[in-house]
């Protein structure tokens, strides 16, 4: 897996999102990402190139995510 800056087409220069979600329940702020993966099993190939992606670093207590 390849989780990178997503990059303009045209301009070549690297873009920088956030997402933000007061109300979140998994995460409350993430990173926007241009994430690259693949998976080989058996006869199982699978191959995602340059797809939407998030990171986020989350805080989690017996109430639910806080952060």
């Amino acid at each position: 897996m390849k989780s990178e800056h997503i990059v303009n087409a045209k301009t070549g220069a690297q873009w920088e999102g956030e997402i933000l979600v007061p109300g979140g329940i998994v995460f409350k702020k993430g990173t926007v990402t241009s994430v690259d993966w693949q998976l080989n099993a058996g006869n199982l190939a699978l191959k995602h190139e340059k797809k939407n992606g998030h990171m986020s670093i989350a805080t989690y207590t017996n109430e639910g995510c806080i952060a």
